[in-house]
């Protein structure tokens, strides 16, 4: 298969900045920076732009530094830095491609670690020296004890099976996540009608409508001929739905889960009229396809995909 896997090692960082004319003059010593890169989708697209991208980001920083780095000044420039690589990656055509990452910058005795997605930091320790006895019985020794090691970053933090991130992937919309707690996966389409219709609870189906929902229609719970009155209709909606899974409509429990879907809701309903206002015709169209995708009919016959 495909190497979705980049790797950058800069082993000697001071000597990096003074070939690309970036020293690094309050930088302790020795300093390395390391940066994994895991490609996502079945295409290294994304990770090889961001292997790339992040020394050209990180090096100008560190080189207009005029005084001793804190730990915490290390840690925001790393995460300063990879928000600046995320957004120029979501403005290139990589973006479609998307990428975990892991990053660890050395700083004399220091180290900072950070990552995104389904990466993990260990920090691995050989056993202690032991003093007694001669060279040949502590090597002896030390063959014998194991080494060490402790999770640093990375574990279920930026997975969906952390609660945090799961709400972040719901309200973001696009990718979902589906299936029991203990084997949840991504999807790409929209909850399926039989799937809804399957609740009793309307809270807790509404819920599941918006949370589930790949595009803005299926939010809302809109087709093409819904669109028909303009933008008025779209509002009269939301607000609807909205006294359902509002977070002050909700007990406590539902609470979080509400935020989520209160905002994604929002933002529905903003980005439809947004197409109503723009082209009509064009929204009507696109409510068509989405509905088609969620139906899995554009994948099973190419005569909807043609004639759309």
């Amino acid at each position: 298969g495909k190497d979705l896997n980049m790797v950058v090692l800069l082993p000697e960082l001071h000597k990096t900045g003074f070939l690309l004319k970036q020293p690094l003059e309050f930088m302790d010593k020795p300093a390395s920076l390391f940066v994994l890169c895991d490609g996502l989708r079945n295409s290294p697209a994304a990770a090889e732009f961001c292997a790339k991208k992040m020394h050209s980001l990180l090096l100008p920083k560190l080189s207009a530094r005029a005084t001793a780095w804190e730990d915490f000044e290390l840690a925001d420039l790393l995460r300063e830095t990879v928000e600046g690589l995320d957004a120029l990656l979501l403005a290139s055509p990589a973006c479609f491609a998307g990428c975990s990452l892991a990053v660890g910058l050395l700083s004399g005795t220091r180290i900072v670690l950070g990552g995104l997605g389904g990466v993990r930091c260990l920090i691995c320790r050989p056993p202690p020296a032991t003093p007694m006895g001669g060279a040949p019985q502590r090597k002896a020794v030390q063959a014998q004890a194991p080494w060490t090691s402790q999770l640093v970053v990375g574990g279920d933090a930026h997975t969906i099976a952390c609660q945090d991130e799961l709400l972040r992937i719901e309200s973001a919309g696009c990718r979902l996540a589906d299936g029991a707690p203990g084997n949840r996966r991504l999807s790409s389409v929209s909850a399926r009608p039989a799937e809804l219709q399957a609740i009793a609870n309307e809270k807790e189906r509404l819920l599941v409508q918006i949370a589930r929902a790949s595009n803005p229609f299926a939010t809302l719970g809109l087709g093409s001929n819904d669109l028909k009155d303009g933008k008025t209709s779209i509002r009269k909606v939301f607000r609807k739905l909205s006294l359902v899974v509002h977070p002050d409509k909700v007990g406590e429990e539902l609470k979080a889960r509400a935020m989520g879907a209160f905002s994604k809701l929002d933002a529905a309903a903003s980005a439809i009229e947004s197409m109503l206002g723009i082209d009509q015709a064009a929204a009507e169209l696109l409510a068509l396809i989405d509905a088609a995708v969620d139906g899995g009919r554009l994948a099973a016959d190419p005569a909807v995909a043609a004639k759309l």
